[in-house]
Formats: structure tokens, C-alpha cells, sequence
């Protein structure tokens, strides 16, 4: 199988300058995170486990040039949670229920005239739980521009489409080994798991101070290679497939939040496929 770039170069190369560092998007709040509810823990369950790469987007939407990735990772998560929950692996029919990244991003960035600022995730999922989310055909995603914001059609068909509850599968202060664990057990149980991860080098004299934060979904694991598959919006010049790799060793060093949630009992009404 095929799964693009090992993630942690990309991560050094995306901190390398401020531009480069500014367009994933992922602002830190560790006092919204903790307030989360941790979900129920449940045992190992490898038998459980399914294949979620069935179910992801072919390609992933990339973000361009804008700092969106908390509207990706949950615009991939709720589309690739929505196609597993019917049982539905056909590529055209996934593609046309993407949901919209923009609905999100552009409703929740920290700065409304801003294409590179930042979101938080708690402020995206609690949108995406108390609106919803309208598909990506119906509200289309750029890679350049941010500013549109969706109107009374968009917010009626989002609100089709909320998601029923969030809850964070490890505390910031985890152990490497219980964040890693934790990420194996959403994925055993076929959750799509939105990863944040931070603490990544920044370099360069125009980098800003701190860390570089970024938001993925992780989609599927390797206990062998001891290696996690995860969709990633952020793609170099748009050089890869939209998948990357990172190990566990790196993912309990570099994972600051996890995140899954429950769709609740939505329907199976596909929209209309179409190519994309």
C-alpha cells in the first residue's frame, strides 16, 4: 500500500518559514481540551477492526495555500465515519459526500479577514455539532480564498448533518505509550481519529516563536512496522496522495490532542455521485 510521505519531514519542512508554518492552522487550547469528556476506555479489539481506507476520499482535499487544517480533519473524519457507517467503498460515491472544510474554517478561523490565521478545534467541533456540516459540492472548498461565509440553503442542509457528540480519547499529560495505545483502540474500534500534534521543530530566522500545530485524521495502523496511516490536508506543491505515515514512537512524542465522535443514526441517502 501506498502511504505518501512520512510525515515528520514534512512536519521539519513545514516549520522551516513562517508561510510554510502559518498554513496548517492549528491553535492550542488545552483548557477547552480539558474540559472535553474522555471517552469510555474499551479493550484492544483487533478482530473489530476494519479497514478505513475503504472508506477516506480519493484524493484528500488539500488546503492550499490557507491555514485550514481544522476544517479538513473534520470534513474528512465526518465524511470517512459517514461512508464506513454504510458501508460505502465505491470512490465516486465517497467523493461526492465530502464534506465542506470551508463551512467550517471560514466560520471558526481566529481572524475573519485572515486567510492564515488559525482555528481551534474545540471551536470546530462544537460548531459541527451544533450546526452541522453541509457538503463540499454544496459549499466548495478553496485553496486560496476564506472569506465566504455560508448562507440560509448551506446552514439548512448542515443542519441534516450534525454530528451527535465529541469526546477526546487521552489527556495532554498521557504517557507516550497510553497515547499511543489510545489511537490503536479508537482505530480497533473503526473510528477516525483527529489527530493534533505539536512540539514540532520550528527553524528559520521568520518563524515564529513556538511550535508548529497541525491537525490530521488517522485512518489505519501497522503493529508490525509499528507505523500510523493518516489523511493530511497539508500536501507540498501538492506533491503527494494525500496519505502519510508517522511512528508510534513519533506520534507519543509529537500528539498533544485526540479527538473522535459519534455521528448518531444518519441516514444513507447518498447525494448524487459525481467525479471529482
Amino acid at each position: 500500500m501506498r502511504t505518501g510521505k512520512h510525515l515528520l519531514i514534512l512536519a521539519i519542512s513545514l516549520a522551516a518559514g513562517s508561510a510554510a508554518w502559518a498554513q496548517p492552522g492549528l491553535i492550542f487550547d488545552d483548557e477547552a481540551y480539558r474540559e472535553l469528556p474522555l471517552a469510555a476506555i474499551r479493550s484492544r479489539s483487533t478482530q473489530n477492526k476494519k479497514n478505513l481506507l475503504l472508506h477516506c476520499p480519493k484524493p484528500p482535499e488539500d488546503q492550499g495555500a490557507i491555514a485550514s487544517c481544522v476544517g479538513h480533519a473534520i470534513a474528512h473524519a465526518m465524511t470517512i465515519r459517514w461512508a464506513f457507517q454504510c458501508r460505502v467503498t465505491d470512490v465516486a460515491s465517497i467523493n461526492s459526500m465530502l464534506f465542506s472544510a470551508a463551512y467550517i474554517y471560514n466560520q471558526v478561523k481566529s481572524n475573519s479577514r485572515d486567510c492564515h490565521a488559525g482555528a481551534r478545534m474545540t471551536d470546530g467541533l462544537r460548531l459541527a455539532q451544533s450546526q452541522g456540516c453541509c457538503l463540499e459540492s454544496s459549499f466548495p472548498n478553496s485553496k486560496y480564498a476564506c472569506g465566504k461565509l455560508p448562507g440560509e440553503t448551506e446552514r439548512a442542509e448542515a443542519s441534516q448533518r450534525r454530528i451527535k457528540s465529541y469526546d477526546k480519547i487521552f489527556e495532554i499529560e498521557a504517557s507516550p505509550q497510553e497515547k499511543i495505545t489510545a489511537l490503536l483502540t479508537a482505530l480497533d474500534w473503526n473510528n477516525p481519529a483527529i489527530v493534533c500534534l505539536s512540539g514540532l521543530p520550528a527553524t528559520g530566522s521568520d518563524t515564529p516563536s513556538g511550535t508548529a500545530g497541525h491537525a490530521l485524521v488517522a485512518v489505519d495502523y501497522d503493529e508490525d512496522k509499528r507505523v500510523f496511516t493518516l489523511l493530511d490536508s497539508y500536501r507540498k506543491n501538492g506533491e503527494d496522495n494525500g496519505l502519510a505515515t508517522l511512528s508510534f514512537d513519533e506520534f507519543g512524542k509529537y500528539a498533544r490532542y485526540g479527538f473522535i465522535f459519534s455521528l448518531g443514526r444518519w441516514d444513507c441517502h447518498l447525494p448524487v455521485t459525481k467525479n471529482k
